[in-house]
């Protein structure tokens, strides 16, 4: 039993201790740790147009998918040094498609061919290219890719869409997006006019339903739907897709496009011009892309609109525009687009933006890269993220440790956009790069969140 001294000290103690004013704390010093690496390092070919995801059932396991270009049937042809052709080469005289897999967060990656085409099978449309991939929740990797042939790019082509259930590893055979007019089960009679290209698709999942939407450019050979955009959704996986829509829109081309909790959702120029203000139209859909709504925003028309959505509050979406002033405009709405807010601002004084990306984590991170670009074409990749739903972007990176050479004149397609993914405390991103000893390829870079 403690002595009744001892018990009063033990007492005194306590209250003087309860009377300490309580020690400030501060937060904690950011450290983002920067990185970049050059992931694809193939000495024969350009590769461009990456396309990153992030597995949210194993954040470990990531997918970047980009372009193969050949210089045209010969290898490292357009460097003077030309070299014999592989059978690939000979099988996809223009372009191929490729990626790179990681277990083990981007400490190794394998790289493989994409199987989108067979060429023993269906020699028609050889070539792949504009390939995209996303995970849903479960964690199930889709890709869709444009195969066609090789006539210029102006020869037949058609979507396809694969599926792998073991992080890329092995994939479904291709199901068909839009059949192209020549290629195995075409269906030319179900076109209006002679379809000779599909260009410049985009892919987005909703990760409530895991409903897939692509929308894409088609282009006629009179002429008479060169640059419409079109609509279709699949709810089965990507096996099957609805009949494609036509979305309201002048020409401005395909726009990437966003979706959740049932609701797909993209930014595009009105059609015919509306009284007013010059702003963009945001188009909605929540029959799978059966039909479409349209409401006028107050956002002002600007090129490249690009439309995420957020998965974890129900009426959230983004809408970035590049209006040319070397910043890029990020607008919200709260409420599927009846009211817009922003822009808030992110670029670098001084230099352009040139092939942005933007897109949400699977926790409502909002993560933005693009191409900072000086006046004699070189650029360094830049990042930017937002914790609060685009309110803000505190910071802003190079991911680039030096600038990237201008692209080559000859250079003229293979390499349109560039993209990053979010996850949890993390973003990543991929871009083309001609750091590479006068060829270009597909660097892979990031940094912590927080």
């Amino acid at each position: 039993m403690p002595s009744r001294g001892k018990s009063l000290l033990i007492a005194a103690t306590v209250a003087a201790l309860g009377c300490v004013p309580a020690l400030a704390t501060t937060a904690p010093t950011w450290r983002p740790h920067p990185f970049e690496r050059n992931l694809s390092l193939d000495p024969s070919v350009e590769e461009g147009e990456p396309s990153i995801a992030v597995n949210p059932a194993d954040p470990q396991n990531m997918i970047v998918i980009f372009l193969r270009n050949n210089d045209a049937f010969v290898p490292n042809a357009a460097q003077g040094k030309p070299k014999a052709p592989s059978t690939r080469d000979a099988e996809q005289q223009v372009q191929g498609c490729d990626y790179e897999v990681t277990f083990n967060g981007g400490r190794t990656w394998s790289r493989h061919p994409l199987p989108a085409n067979d060429f023993s099978d269906d020699p028609v449309e050889n070539n792949c290219s504009d390939s995209i991939v996303v995970f849903d929740k479960r964690g199930t990797a889709y890709v869709m890719a444009s195969a066609y042939a090789s006539l210029g790019f102006v020869g037949d082509s058609e979507y396809r869409l694969l599926r792998s259930t073991d992080g890329g590893r092995t994939w479904s055979k291709p199901s068909v997006v839009a059949p192209g007019m020549i290629g195995k089960g075409s269906q030319p009679q179900h076109y209006d006019g002679v379809r000779t290209y599909d260009d410049r698709p985009w892919l987005t999942i909703d990760a409530q339903t895991r409903d897939l939407f692509i929308d894409g450019t088609q282009v006629r050979a009179d002429g008479s739907g060169t640059g419409t955009v079109y609509l279709t959704g699949s709810t089965d996986g990507g096996r099957t897709w609805s009949d494609p829509i036509v979305v309201p829109a002048a020409n401005l081309g395909s726009a990437p496009l966003g979706a959740a909790f049932g609701t797909v959702a993209l930014a595009v120029r009105p059609p015919g011009g509306e009284a007013g203000c010059a702003c963009l139209d945001f188009l909605t859909s929540t029959d799978a892309a059966e039909t479409l709504h349209r409401r006028h925003t107050t956002i002002p028309d600007a090129a490249g609109p690009q439309t995420v959505a957020d998965p974890t509050h129900r009426g959230h979406f983004v809408v970035m525009t590049n209006p040319g002033d070397g910043y890029l405009n990020v607008y919200r709405t709260e409420d599927t687009g009846r009211t817009w807010q922003g822009p808030v601002q992110v670029g670098i004084q001084g230099l352009s933006v040139v092939k942005p990306w933007i897109g949400f984590s699977p926790g409502g991170a909002l993560g933005v890269g693009w191409r900072a670009t000086r006046d004699d074409g070189s650029y360094a990749f830049y990042v930017s993220a937002s914790s609060d739903g685009a309110r803000t972007f505190p910071h802003t990176l190079r991911l680039s440790q030096h600038y990237s050479p201008a692209a080559p004149a000859y250079y003229v397609a293979g390499d349109d956009t560039s993209t990053v993914a979010v996850n949890g405390n993390e973003l990543f991103a991929a871009w083309g790069d001609w750091r590479g000893d006068g060829l270009e390829d597909v660097w892979w870079g990031g940094f912590t969140l927080r």
